[in-house]
């Protein structure tokens, strides 16, 4: 249990915990993170809600269990009981693909996760995520060299609804 002005050590592990986003809807608190609980650098997203404006926190949740490799700069959003995360994910090769899950039950699970941008010629920034209802968008800003540095920006958009 937290008090006002009480830090809460969520991911509570011997390994590294990087890159913490934060999504509220009413009173539930979203957290999602990247984790190297085994320090291996084989960094996965994990996840965290509470049903009670942060008082208490369910489990740890590992977002995108169903996908091999080195996960990073994850984002999330929430509207209501719906929480969505959408993160970079690299393979074997080094190559970059953006992902995406949804919870519609608050976090306690996540869906198979879903492939939304996927290109070995390029680098991508953090996805950025929105919502409203069971409607979610994703802006991820490119950069077209993973050799070069990136001299201009450039986006592609998703966008998911359930209708």
């Amino acid at each position: 249990m937290s008090s006002k002005g009480e830090v809460m050590n969520l991911s509570d592990n011997a390994g590294d915990t990087l890159l913490p986003e934060l999504a509220i809807s009413s009173t539930n608190v979203h957290a999602v993170w990247d984790d190297d609980t085994n320090e291996t650098q084989e960094f996965r997203i994990l996840s965290k809600s509470s049903p009670d404006c942060g008082a208490t926190f369910l489990d740890t949740t590992m977002v995108g269990a169903d996908i091999q490799g080195r996960a990073t700069e994850p984002d999330i959003s929430s509207s209501g009981r719906n929480v969505y995360v959408a993160w970079q994910q690299w393979d074997e090769n080094d190559d970059m693909d953006i992902f995406f899950a949804r919870s519609d039950d608050g976090g306690v699970s996540f869906h198979s996760s879903l492939k939304i941008y996927g290109n070995p010629v390029t680098r991508g920034s953090s996805p950025q995520l929105t919502s409203e209802g069971s409607d979610v968008s994703s802006i991820i800003d490119l950069c077209p060299s993973m050799l070069a540095p990136c001299r201009g920006r450039f986006s592609t958009a998703f966008r998911l609804s359930r209708q």
